[in-house]
């Protein structure tokens, strides 16, 4: 019993100050694929909890869809990749952005039909392409068509909810499909022989990040650093016992254990706040604005505003290394 209470109280000076009182009510995290995994992890396994929340989590097809919902009222807290974070940020300031949970630079692909002839990259100018849009799989899709000497211009880009980009392509009312795992790996199996996957490994870091409504953080911080502290030890049990956690999460996402296994070995997992986080989101920012008509380029957003240093740096503080 002393040694199970000892190491309570050493992990607890790890993550900052004990847990204080559970804020009033339950709070409802929206988040999307994979890539946040830690927030259903921490709710299957009683993370939040222990720091006596009611928390309850609510999948969506994407980051892009799980935002909206925050902003929308739907839910306190959501998860999205950078690219919806700052479609959003061209817009508004009434979010914060938390911790990223997760890094990929290899998450999002391409799949195509090899049968109309698209067998290298250059085949695709002129291709009608599904992707969701403002998500990180458009975000990619425009790098990759760079890095081939191509612009958005030289293909048709099909914008869908991710959740039609699938069966657009299966119906082949596209020519190719920009995407996220699994999607692509299903993809590609239906279609066999037919299918032709780019990948680019690298070309996009993508942290997936944590974010919550302004009035959240400024009135209920407790709440918030409770939350913090929960997906801190869900990303110990990830890193300690994968397969475990696999177990649990594929159910979430529709997937099997090593379905799921794949696609969290795409990632990193780990809530963090690191230095270049401010240069991606200004990147991503140009990225979109430059997709906007000239006469109609909102300002670049001030994104260190929107980041939340202090809940993180109270409970993890060297996670924290962005200079304010």
């Amino acid at each position: 019993m002393r040694v199970a209470l000892g190491a309570l109280l050493a992990s607890a000076l790890v993550l900052g100050a004990a847990p204080g009182m559970a804020a009033a009510g339950p709070v409802t995290i929206c988040h999307g694929s994979e890539a946040a995994a830690l927030v259903p992890l921490a709710k299957l396994q009683g993370l939040y909890a222990a720091e006596g929340l009611e928390v309850q989590t609510r999948h969506y097809p994407s980051g892009f869809q799980a935002l909206a919902a925050m902003l929308a009222g739907d839910c306190a807290l959501a998860t999205a990749a950078v690219p919806p974070v700052v479609f959003q940020a061209l817009h508004r300031a009434d979010f914060r952005i938390l911790a990223a949970i997760s890094s990929s630079g290899d998450f999002e692909r391409i799949v195509a039909y090899r049968d109309r002839g698209i067998l290298a990259p250059a085949d695709l100018r002129g291709r009608r392409i599904a992707v969701a849009r403002a998500t990180s799989a458009h975000y990619f899709l425009d790098m990759f068509l760079a890095a081939q000497g191509l612009t958005p211009g030289d293909v048709t880009e099909v914008y869908l909810q991710a959740q039609e980009v699938g069966p657009a392509l299966r119906a082949g009312e596209v020519d190719a499909a920009a995407h996220w795992e699994p999607n692509i790996r299903h993809l590609a199996a239906e279609l066999g022989e037919r299918a032709q996957v780019f990948t680019f490994s690298g070309l996009v870091v993508s942290p997936f990040l944590l974010l919550a409504r302004q009035d959240l953080v400024e009135q209920q911080s407790a709440t918030v650093q409770g939350i913090l502290r929960a997906l801190v030890r869900a990303e110990r049990s990830m890193a300690d016992a994968p397969a475990a956690a696999a177990r649990l999460l594929a159910p979430v996402y529709d997937d099997s254990p090593e379905e799921f296994s794949f696609v969290s070995s795409l990632h990193d997992f780990g809530v963090r706040l690191d230095q270049p986080l401010p240069f991606i989101l200004e990147n991503a920012a140009r990225w979109q604005i430059g997709l906007l008509p000239a006469g109609e380029h909102p300002p670049m957003p001030n994104f260190l505003e929107l980041i939340d240093l202090n809940d993180l740096r109270a409970v993890k503080p060297q996670a924290v290394s962005i200079i304010d």
